[in-house]
């Protein structure tokens, strides 16, 4: 009996606005043993019912709990990582080639911290024109597009940059350049990192580029 009275939270998915949050309040509101429900967008809380209940409740209101156990949200998640690594990658390691082919190793030690970041920064621009392009060629318009590919996947894009320029500076030993016998690593690090992130992303709010 005391299970039934202890009080549980968890995360709903799938919740997009208010009239979710009423749903799962008349929802749970026709159930007799729960107590002291608390819905917000996003989340839920209640007495009265084991975590079993209340799981089994929010699912026949039509949501989700949260959980790393959805193979079709791992395959989307999957997917929309590889082509935010395609944009990531292109300015990321173009930046770091040009640097190698000029050489640029005596510059000033302000210069030489801007010179770290600008790949970074690239690779960001042309994800965003890489997730920007296809969302346009997808039937959606150029505001839309762009306020979406950054969204969407902006801290992805971060961590999956830091993740690359990590390997690189390793590699190099903290040079400005690239090894290109380290680009596969660096790529499947670019890929692995975010991959988590983007699937709670799309499993908790339901957002994709794609």
């Amino acid at each position: 009996m005391s299970n039934l009275l202890q009080h549980h939270h968890m995360t709903v998915c799938g919740m997009k606005c208010r009239g979710c949050v009423s749903k799962l309040e008349t929802h749970f509101g026709e159930l007799p043993s729960a107590e002291e429900v608390h819905v917000e967008i996003g989340s839920i809380s209640a007495k009265g019912l084991t975590r079993r209940e209340l799981v089994a409740g929010v699912r026949a209101a039509g949501f989700d709990t949260f959980h790393w156990r959805d193979s079709d949200k791992w395959k989307t998640a999957a997917f929309n990582t590889t082509f935010c690594l395609l944009g990531c990658s292109l300015g990321e390691f173009g930046t770091l080639a040009v640097y190698g082919a000029f050489d640029l190793q005596r510059v000033p030690t302000a210069w030489y911290v801007l010179l770290c970041i600008l790949p970074v920064l690239n690779g960001l621009l042309t994800s965003v024109l890489f997730e920007t392009t296809l969302l346009v060629r997808q039937g959606l318009s150029l505001r839309s597009s762009v306020h979406t590919a950054i969204g969407m996947s902006f801290i992805s894009m971060v961590i999956m940059e830091a993740g690359m320029e990590g390997v690189d500076m390793l590699a190099t030993r903290g040079q400005l350049g690239v090894k290109w016998e380290f680009v596969p690593f660096a790529l499947l690090i670019g890929y692995l990192a975010p991959l988590p992130y983007n699937y709670y992303r799309l499993k908790k709010l339901g957002k994709a580029c794609h």
